[in-house]
């Protein structure tokens, strides 16, 4: 087995999340306020973040790539994971670093334990994605006036992926986050994102609500 190369490492390089797998499963683009919310209060934890201007002005979504959920992790970056939910019913957990504060990656229940998901605005990822985006989710949490300028994806638009499990786009999704985690990876130095979860408490941070929900011009106007 080759040696891993592909990571995920926090702004100021203390915090490194090692892919077992560094092929894409999938990439899309997200629409959702709570995509939008996570990514805010990442840029104002520090005044040295920024995200990049199309997303703030609403002229595209939340890049979100897609990767096996077989992770190698040293003992001194998970003393500096933190594990978040944005609130009691929210199901995305999330994964920050102590050390500076950046959104490193996530997971939902949908993924079936098969995925993480990269929010690549936020986190630092070591390689660049093989695949374009391949629809808009959550269209529905955009602003109309914006999502009709956004340009066209490969797969038709999903405006509530719990109400259009059986469409087109969202069979795709799920038949490529859903792929069990291949045996070679259920064993040592591996783990999961679960297993890294549940050494810790899971903290709720609701920041930047209001701020995420604006529709519009760019919250940052």
């Amino acid at each position: 087995m080759s040696e891993p190369t592909a990571y995920i490492v926090c702004r100021c390089g203390q915090c490194r999340v090692t892919l077992g797998d560094p092929n894409i499963r999938y990439r899309l683009n997200c629409l959702c306020c709570d995509c939008r919310q996570r990514l805010l209060i990442f840029a104002a934890s520090s005044e040295e973040y920024t995200l990049p201007a199309p997303l703030m002005h609403y002229e595209r979504g939340v890049d979100l790539v897609y990767f096996t959920n077989a992770l190698i992790v040293a003992d001194d970056a998970r003393q500096l994971l933190s594990f978040e939910r944005l609130r009691e019913d929210a199901e995305n957990v999330t994964a920050w670093s102590r050390c500076c504060s950046t959104y490193l990656c996530g997971v939902h229940p949908n993924y079936e334990g098969g995925s993480i998901s990269v929010a690549t605005d936020g986190s630092g990822l070591s390689i660049a994605p093989a695949m374009a985006p391949q629809f808009y989710l959550f269209a529905s949490d955009f602003p109309a006036d914006k999502y009709k300028r956004l340009p066209k994806l490969a797969l038709p638009p999903v405006f509530n992926a719990y109400e259009e499990m059986e469409g087109k786009a969202m069979v795709a999704f799920n038949t490529a986050v859903r792929t069990s985690v291949p045996e070679e990876y259920e064993v040592a130095p591996y783990t999961t994102f679960e297993q890294l979860s549940a050494e810790q408490p899971i903290r709720f941070n609701n920041a930047c609500y209001d701020q995420s929900r604006r529709q519009g011009d760019s919250p940052f106007n």
